[in-house]
Protein backbone atom coordinates (compact mmCIF):
# COMPACT_ATOMS: atom_id res chain seq x y z
CA UNK A 1 0.00 0.00 0.00
CA UNK A 2 1.24 3.53 -0.77
CA UNK A 3 0.68 6.21 1.88
CA UNK A 4 2.00 9.48 0.98
CA UNK A 5 1.88 13.04 3.60
CA UNK A 6 -0.22 15.77 2.07
CA UNK A 7 -0.77 19.12 3.68
CA UNK A 8 -3.76 20.95 2.41
CA UNK A 9 -3.99 24.71 3.81
CA UNK A 10 -6.18 25.69 6.37
CA UNK A 11 -9.48 26.43 4.73
CA UNK A 12 -8.30 25.86 1.22
CA UNK A 13 -11.74 25.71 -0.96
CA UNK A 14 -11.78 22.20 -3.01
CA UNK A 15 -14.95 21.30 -5.10
CA UNK A 16 -15.63 18.04 -6.33
CA UNK A 17 -13.86 18.21 -9.51
CA UNK A 18 -10.41 19.00 -8.03
CA UNK A 19 -10.62 15.80 -5.48
CA UNK A 20 -8.92 13.56 -8.49
CA UNK A 21 -5.58 11.96 -8.57
CA UNK A 22 -3.80 11.32 -11.50
CA UNK A 23 -1.39 8.52 -12.15
CA UNK A 24 1.21 8.79 -14.80
CA UNK A 25 0.73 5.32 -17.15
CA UNK A 26 4.20 3.86 -15.98
CA UNK A 27 3.46 4.54 -12.38
CA UNK A 28 5.79 6.57 -11.33
CA UNK A 29 4.38 10.00 -11.23
CA UNK A 30 0.93 10.81 -9.33
CA UNK A 31 -0.46 14.48 -9.97
CA UNK A 32 -2.32 15.34 -6.46
CA UNK A 33 -4.40 18.75 -6.37
CA UNK A 34 -3.46 20.83 -3.24
CA UNK A 35 -5.13 24.03 -3.05
CA UNK A 36 -6.44 27.19 -5.34
CA UNK A 37 -4.67 26.51 -8.64
CA UNK A 38 -1.92 24.20 -7.11
CA UNK A 39 -1.30 20.46 -8.07
CA UNK A 40 1.74 18.62 -6.85
CA UNK A 41 3.80 15.93 -8.24
CA UNK A 42 5.21 13.00 -6.59
CA UNK A 43 7.61 10.45 -6.98
CA UNK A 44 6.13 7.00 -6.01
CA UNK A 45 9.04 5.27 -6.46
CA UNK A 46 10.66 7.79 -3.86
CA UNK A 47 7.24 8.44 -2.11
CA UNK A 48 9.07 11.88 -2.43
CA UNK A 49 7.09 14.81 -3.30
CA UNK A 50 8.41 16.86 -6.16
CA UNK A 51 7.51 19.90 -8.94
CA UNK A 52 4.26 21.91 -7.63
CA UNK A 53 2.35 23.53 -10.45
CA UNK A 54 0.39 26.21 -10.15
CA UNK A 55 -2.00 25.80 -12.93
CA UNK A 56 -3.73 29.13 -15.36
CA UNK A 57 -7.17 28.58 -13.28
CA UNK A 58 -7.96 27.37 -9.45
CA UNK A 59 -10.74 25.32 -11.32
CA UNK A 60 -9.45 23.14 -13.18
CA UNK A 61 -12.00 20.32 -13.82
CA UNK A 62 -10.24 17.58 -15.93
CA UNK A 63 -6.55 16.73 -15.58
CA UNK A 64 -4.52 13.76 -17.40
CA UNK A 65 -0.69 12.86 -17.03
CA UNK A 66 1.19 11.44 -20.32
CA UNK A 67 1.92 7.97 -19.92
CA UNK A 68 5.48 8.77 -19.24
CA UNK A 69 4.73 11.31 -16.80
CA UNK A 70 6.74 14.88 -18.16
CA UNK A 71 3.43 16.45 -19.67
CA UNK A 72 0.47 17.17 -17.68
CA UNK A 73 -2.78 17.86 -19.84
CA UNK A 74 -5.34 20.47 -17.67
CA UNK A 75 -8.93 21.98 -18.35
CA UNK A 76 -10.91 24.73 -17.39
CA UNK A 77 -14.10 25.34 -18.90
CA UNK A 78 -13.06 25.13 -23.00
CA UNK A 79 -9.06 25.87 -22.35
CA UNK A 80 -6.75 22.90 -22.02
CA UNK A 81 -3.51 23.75 -21.49
CA UNK A 82 0.04 21.05 -21.39
CA UNK A 83 2.94 21.47 -18.85
CA UNK A 84 6.27 20.41 -18.90
CA UNK A 85 5.98 18.73 -15.58
CA UNK A 86 10.10 18.34 -15.16
CA UNK A 87 10.07 22.15 -14.77
CA UNK A 88 7.08 23.77 -14.43
CA UNK A 89 6.24 25.77 -17.28
CA UNK A 90 3.29 26.13 -19.57
CA UNK A 91 4.07 24.47 -22.99
CA UNK A 92 0.33 25.48 -25.53
CA UNK A 93 -2.75 26.26 -24.89
CA UNK A 94 -5.82 26.30 -26.81
CA UNK A 95 -9.65 26.81 -26.94
CA UNK A 96 -11.72 23.95 -27.49
CA UNK A 97 -14.23 24.91 -30.53
CA UNK A 98 -16.79 24.08 -28.30
CA UNK A 99 -19.84 25.88 -26.47
CA UNK A 100 -19.42 23.24 -23.90
CA UNK A 101 -16.87 23.24 -21.14
CA UNK A 102 -14.35 19.98 -21.22
CA UNK A 103 -15.20 17.50 -18.36
CA UNK A 104 -12.36 14.79 -19.14
CA UNK A 105 -8.76 14.12 -20.80
CA UNK A 106 -6.84 11.00 -21.44
CA UNK A 107 -3.67 10.47 -23.38
CA UNK A 108 -2.90 7.47 -26.00
CA UNK A 109 -0.87 4.99 -24.37
CA UNK A 110 1.71 6.01 -27.11
CA UNK A 111 1.70 9.37 -25.73
CA UNK A 112 0.31 10.72 -29.32
CA UNK A 113 -2.96 11.53 -28.69
CA UNK A 114 -5.02 13.60 -26.29
CA UNK A 115 -8.56 12.85 -26.05
CA UNK A 116 -10.72 16.00 -24.54
CA UNK A 117 -14.21 15.36 -23.92
CA UNK A 118 -16.87 17.81 -23.59
CA UNK A 119 -20.32 17.71 -22.21
CA UNK A 120 -21.57 16.77 -25.68
CA UNK A 121 -18.54 15.14 -27.41
CA UNK A 122 -14.90 13.80 -27.70
CA UNK A 123 -12.59 15.72 -29.57
CA UNK A 124 -8.60 14.29 -30.28
CA UNK A 125 -5.76 16.31 -30.40
CA UNK A 126 -1.79 15.43 -31.56
CA UNK A 127 -1.14 15.49 -27.88
CA UNK A 128 2.45 17.65 -28.87
CA UNK A 129 0.64 21.15 -31.09
CA UNK A 130 -2.46 20.23 -29.66
CA UNK A 131 -3.93 20.34 -33.77
CA UNK A 132 -7.42 19.07 -33.39
CA UNK A 133 -7.79 15.64 -35.32
CA UNK A 134 -10.74 14.31 -35.16
CA UNK A 135 -14.21 14.88 -32.98
CA UNK A 136 -17.40 13.19 -32.35
CA UNK A 137 -20.27 14.25 -31.19
CA UNK A 138 -23.41 12.49 -29.40
CA UNK A 139 -27.03 14.10 -29.36
CA UNK A 140 -29.34 13.91 -26.65
CA UNK A 141 -30.82 16.11 -24.27
CA UNK A 142 -29.56 17.78 -20.82
CA UNK A 143 -28.47 14.55 -19.36
CA UNK A 144 -26.55 13.41 -21.80
CA UNK A 145 -22.93 15.02 -20.30
CA UNK A 146 -20.18 12.92 -21.45
CA UNK A 147 -17.77 12.57 -17.86
CA UNK A 148 -15.33 10.59 -18.33
CA UNK A 149 -13.13 9.42 -21.65
CA UNK A 150 -10.46 6.55 -21.88
CA UNK A 151 -8.47 4.92 -24.70
CA UNK A 152 -8.63 1.66 -25.22
CA UNK A 153 -4.90 -0.25 -24.66
CA UNK A 154 -4.29 -0.42 -28.57
CA UNK A 155 -4.92 3.75 -28.77
CA UNK A 156 -7.48 3.26 -31.37
CA UNK A 157 -10.29 3.30 -29.77
CA UNK A 158 -11.74 6.10 -27.30
CA UNK A 159 -14.53 5.07 -24.67
CA UNK A 160 -16.70 7.40 -22.98
CA UNK A 161 -19.52 7.59 -20.31
CA UNK A 162 -22.21 9.80 -20.35
CA UNK A 163 -22.79 10.97 -16.44
CA UNK A 164 -27.03 11.74 -15.51
CA UNK A 165 -28.22 8.83 -17.55
CA UNK A 166 -25.18 6.09 -17.75
CA UNK A 167 -24.39 5.02 -21.23
CA UNK A 168 -21.15 3.46 -22.79
CA UNK A 169 -19.79 5.13 -26.13
CA UNK A 170 -17.19 3.05 -28.23
CA UNK A 171 -15.53 5.39 -31.01
CA UNK A 172 -13.05 3.96 -33.16
CA UNK A 173 -11.18 6.29 -35.26
CA UNK A 174 -8.51 4.20 -36.43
Amino acid sequence: MLSLSITREQGSNLDNYRLGLDFSEDGKTLAVPLSGSQLQLWNVVTRKPGMTLTLSDPYSYARALSPQGNTLASASNNQVTLWDTRNGKKLRAITVASLNPVTALDFSSDGKLLAVATWKGVQLHDARSLALLKSQSISGGMHTTIGSVAFTPDSKTVLFVTVHAPTLYRWRFK
